[in-house]
């Protein structure tokens, strides 16, 4: 989550507690935690001095990207939207799921969540200081929030942003966007290059795929850890080989019955009469 503050006013609808220094405060108001710096201010002014030229153009592709993301993401949204109010089985065809700790994901889950959104948003206002600083606009300030218990960022810009030509202020706008793309397949190519990179360190095994947990009883004698290189005469080459395994051995004739029917046939070998 991330915000861009075209100018501070102190509210006083809340009560306020804040610490502050020459170059930094906490603000603490009810269900809301921010830390404001200028530390950073100098740094990032050097840094967008360099290679000023390369950098515009960046963020002038950043803008550009930013428009098509935008037409599509509002496509998939309305086709999201469609399948909410008329799929039969609308939670199975959604190509958008909300992420909700203890529904959804774990609940161990929601430190990992916590510190990516931090990072996220730190990373996504950084997008849009550097875009400014680049086309002239020296930030303010910069910050991080945490409101009840959701973390997020905010650069503070000046009025004179407005200033700038219509595709300068756009590129500026969509940098956050654009660094988090970015972001996006820096993050899969780790993802995909994961293995190479452990590869010193880390025992892989190339041919069959390994458990990472178990779900309830049914776990037919599977440890975390084991390694399974074959289901029957199926050998598993990684985890496309497993399932592809899973549905060579998966038999097509077979037919819904009701639970009643399905418990009465518990224990026997066949629920179905032999001719």
């Amino acid at each position: 989550m991330g915000v861009i503050r075209m100018m501070t006013r102190p509210s006083r609808l809340l009560p306020k507690l804040r610490h502050s220094s020459a170059v930094s405060f906490v603000e603490v108001t009810p269900g809301l935690v921010q830390y404001y710096t200028v530390r950073f201010n100098e740094w990032l002014h050097d840094l967008a001095r360099l290679y000023r030229s390369v950098w515009q153009t960046f963020f002038h592709v950043g803008a550009y990207a930013g428009v098509v993301l935008m037409v599509a993401a509002l496509s998939l949204l309305v086709y999201n939207l469609g399948i909410l109010l008329f799929a039969e089985r609308p939670a199975d065809a959604q190509a958008i799921t909300p992420l909700v700790p203890g529904l959804n994901i774990p609940l161990a889950h929601v430190l990992h969540i916590f510190v990516v959104l931090l990072i996220n948003g730190i990373w996504h206002e950084g997008g849009h200081a550097m875009a400014a600083e680049v086309f002239g606009i020296p930030i303010r300030g910069f910050g991080v929030f945490f409101m009840i218990l959701y973390p997020g960022a905010f650069v503070d810009l000046p009025e004179t942003l407005r200033n700038l030509p219509n595709r300068e202020q756009l590129s500026v706008y969509a940098a956050g966007a654009w660094h988090n793309i970015l972001m996006g397949f820096l993050a899969a190519g780790v993802l995909f290059a994961l293995p190479w990179l452990l590869n010193p360190v880390v025992k892989l095994n190339p041919e069959g795929v390994t458990v990472m947990t178990t779900v309830g009883d049914d776990s037919f004698g599977l440890q975390r850890g084991d390694v399974v290189t074959a289901i029957g005469e199926c050998a598993i080459a990684g985890l496309g080989g497993w399932q592809a395994c899973l549905r060579g051995i998966a038999d097509p004739h077979s037919w819904c019955v009701p639970l009643e029917l399905a418990e009465r046939g518990r224990g026997q070998s066949s629920c179905c009469k032999e001719p």
